[in-house]
């Protein structure tokens, strides 16, 4: 039985990221942009980051949005965590939307890695920031796709890093909040508030693809992780 698991498994695998993809070859690009993010404890630094800010503002409530296996939301230090995975980890199994709807807390820390799609990072960030207070973080995960591969939605690759890279071309350089795209662990956007308003940019990104990214990747506000660790 749990051969054939294994087997199955296998099969999957070698359909969704060595098949599937050839059903999209019409979105192929040669372009990539070069980051190593395979080495090793790469996943510690989005623990770090958060844990600066965290002790920064002294933050005494976090949330996360997507906790998988909790390998973040365990190791954040904040006094009262909540975690939001319709799957597994957190603490509260439901989506990202139904949570929203009934919430009633406000956090000063907010994490999202949750489903990487444009549409739904957007959802997540106009909801985060009804719900943080003024002088808080939102941080979001998976913001540089390095290759169309790991861009492409539907998901065709291990790495998926999908087109929530979005997110930053509305928020860079946004009036009455900091934000910035930081160089580590598949990309980490940092976001403040400083304001209850938000406008952010007028630019029709939604149809827009991964040669895009690369083309404009460097007007971006982008930051070391070793100078925002440091500052």
């Amino acid at each position: 039985m749990k051969i054939m698991t294994i087997f199955k498994s296998r099969i999957l695998y070698i359909i969704n990221y060595f098949l599937k993809p050839l059903f999209y070859l019409h979105h192929y690009s040669s372009k990539k942009i070069n980051f190593d993010w395979e080495i090793s404890n790469i996943k510690n630094e989005r623990i770090n980051i958060l844990n600066k800010i965290s002790k920064e503002i002294s933050a005494k409530k976090y949330l996360e949005i997507g906790c998988d296996t909790d390998v973040v939301f365990n190791n954040v230090n904040c006094e009262h965590k909540v975690g939001v995975d319709p799957f597994k980890g957190g603490t509260i199994r439901d989506t990202s939307d139904n949570f929203f709807k009934i919430n009633q807390e406000k956090f000063d820390l907010i994490f999202i890695d949750g489903l990487h799609t444009f549409d739904q990072i957007l959802k997540d960030f106009h909801n985060s920031f009804k719900f943080l207070n003024n002088g808080g973080y939102i941080v979001m995960h998976d913001l540089i796709p390095r290759n169309w591969l790991e861009e492409h939605v539907p998901r065709i690759s291990n790495n998926w890093c999908g087109d929530v890279w979005k997110i930053s071309f509305l928020l860079n350089n946004i009036k009455y909040h900091d934000y910035s795209l930081i160089l580590t662990d598949f990309g980490l956007g940092v976001f403040r508030k400083n304001h209850d308003d938000l406008l952010l940019n007028n630019i029709d990104i939604q149809k827009e693809d991964f040669d895009f990214l690369y083309e404009n990747f460097t007007k971006l506000n982008l930051i070391k992780k070793e100078n925002f660790l440091n500052n």
